[in-house]
């Protein structure tokens, strides 16, 4: 009974890992959507046009976080911490950008918002703003993945 009831144990475990890393992966899209709306999301167009070759450097953070969130999640089908973050900073670094893949990002946005604007906004308190709802719940999903999903791990 002791071998499979630990085997039993270890698979209920990475199950219960498995989904924990899809809810912060999910609230973390819902937090990304809301974004760039807020201070947050003009931070990040404000420093990336900064940078040198401001037009092509948000465009190449654009495509390789893309590129590295479905990697992330396709090598083990579960978002590790590089998808979580992904999430949460790609639709502000699409307010940089102009093109097709912007456009197609800020559509992933308004879509994941308009799935959870009535659930989220109904649940939330009378009087708390969409920026500080968008902190708040970036703040768990990031911890969530810190605690939950580590980085680079491999099943």
């Amino acid at each position: 009974m002791g071998r499979g009831s630990g085997s039993g144990l270890r698979a209920m475990h990475q199950k219960s890992v498995k989904g924990l890393a899809w809810a912060s992966f999910v609230i973390a899209l819902a937090c990304g959507a809301l974004l760039p709306g807020t201070f947050v999301g003009e931070w990040v167009v404000t420093v990336l046009g900064w940078l040198p070759w401001g037009a092509t450097i948000p465009v190449i953070v654009l495509i390789v976080g893309w590129v590295g969130v479905f990697l992330d999640t396709y090598l083990d089908l579960e978002p590790n911490q590089l998808a979580v973050w992904g999430a949460l900073l790609l639709p502000s670094v699409a307010g940089a950008v102009s093109g097709g893949m912007a456009d197609w990002t800020q559509d992933i946005a308004d879509t994941v918002l308009e799935a959870v604007d009535q659930s989220l906004f109904a649940a939330a308190p009378e009087g708390l703003g969409s920026t500080a709802l968008a902190l708040a719940t970036s703040v768990a999903a990031v911890l969530m993945a810190q605690r939950v999903v580590k980085k680079g791990r491999r099943a």
